[in-house]
């Protein structure tokens, strides 16, 4: 297994797995970097798993190397992807919209396989629709915007759920202590470091 971050507007995450499949979680990405990583590991595209649908984790999502590729997302969030309000393009002067994507809609515990098992754990506080990817195998996390080094999601923006997130944390507290935590924006973290010291675990 190998994992590529790419630093962008936010974080996005390209999974190699030994099979030489890949994973990307999030696509704040050009289709140029993404192809060039693939190239170098021999890889392909597997699929690509949103935690959520702000303008800046699905950003590149419309490049049309990407439009083969089946795109996992939360339910709740699919309107983000038509709607420069609620996924905030419009306040940068950017509207951003995909009315033509259709997603794969997440299901809440309930596992994937995509050339590894996928558990997404759905976290509806930052948006409505907003998922965690956990990797049993790997013991690492895709947290998005749910969490962050010491802190969480910004709970105050259109579609939020802020009555919701003491719940969505509950499940990331019951993960492994061990678990790496890879979010959408910052520097990677654990779950131990973060029920620690993190003001939003305790």
């Amino acid at each position: 297994m190998k994992l590529i971050q790419f630093a962008s507007t936010c974080n996005a995450y390209l999974l190699i797995l030994d099979s030489k499949e890949a994973l990307l979680f999030d696509c704040p990405v050009p289709q140029r970097s993404i192809i060039s990583a693939l190239d170098k590991e021999e890889a392909t595209l597997k699929a690509i798993l949103l935690t959520h649908g702000h303008y800046d984790h699905i950003y590149h999502l419309g490049d049309p190397f990407f439009q083969n590729v089946p795109i996992y997302m939360g339910e709740e969030d699919f309107s983000y992807l038509s709607d420069p309000y609620l996924n905030l393009s419009k306040d940068w002067d950017i509207p951003l919209s995909f009315p033509d994507i259709s997603p794969i809609r997440l299901c809440d515990g309930e596992s994937l396989e995509l050339g590894t098992t996928i558990l997404p754990l759905a976290t509806p506080f930052h948006t409505s629709g907003s998922f965690c990817f956990y990797l049993p195998h790997e013991g690492i996390l895709f947290s998005g915007d749910t969490l962050f080094r010491l802190s969480v999601g910004r709970t105050d923006l259109p579609g939020a759920k802020p009555r919701l997130m003491d719940s969505s944390l509950e499940k990331l507290k019951k993960l492994p202590k061990q678990t790496i935590v890879y979010p959408g924006h910052e520097k990677k973290t654990t779950i131990a470091f973060e029920k620690a010291n993190n003001p939003f675990l305790q």
